[in-house]
């Protein structure tokens, strides 16, 4: 069985790596085939060169250096991801949304990016994993009624934290763990 991992897998944030990376080392382990779908909802690359660029302006090529040090080091772990893209999937592989803040869509960088919370997604069987819509209040949820289509989608739906788990509670009227 075929496991696609949706999630923000490439963001030069730590956290959000290692959350990925345990994510599919855990579901490697237990012997499923997982890998990450091509979201393209970060460009890391685009963000860091445009910050090395001000670095180097600023004559601050130390800075710079060490921002280049990081990107080149980001891009050596993150080949070691398996990833596919949209066109592999079909309607009888498993999906897993999460973790992370891919349901934020107070932010514009994840509002962006429906296919975070499964637009465009075949059906399949969907299910997240530890989630968080972080400070996304309830009205700004029921305003934006392509994510709660998508969420009342879901097979299933556990997110990590509990102010999360109330909103989407009521705007998905499910059972939210």
């Amino acid at each position: 069985m075929k496991i696609f991992i949706v999630t923000i897998y490439n963001s030069l944030n730590a956290g959000a790596y290692l959350q990925a990376y345990a994510l599919s080392a855990f579901l490697k382990r237990l012997g499923f085939e997982a890998c990450f779908l091509k979201t393209k909802a970060r460009k890391p690359f685009l963000r860091s060169m445009v910050s090395i660029m001000r670095s180097v302006m600023r004559f601050r090529f130390k800075e710079a250096c060490f921002q280049l040090t990081k990107l080149w080091n980001f891009w050596k772990a993150v080949r070691r991801f398996t990833t596919c893209s949209l066109s592999a999937t079909s309607e009888r592989d498993v999906f897993v949304f999460g973790s992370d803040e891919i349901w934020n869509i107070s932010r514009k960088d994840i509002r962006d990016y429906p296919v975070l919370y499964g637009e465009g997604i075949p059906r399949g069987y969907w299910a997240s994993y530890a989630p968080t819509i972080n400070n996304t209040s309830l009205e700004d949820l029921k305003a934006n009624r392509g994510f709660v289509e998508s969420l009342n989608k879901f097979d299933k739906i556990s997110v990590r934290d509990k102010h999360s788990q109330d909103c989407l509670s009521v705007v998905t009227k499910k059972d939210v763990s």
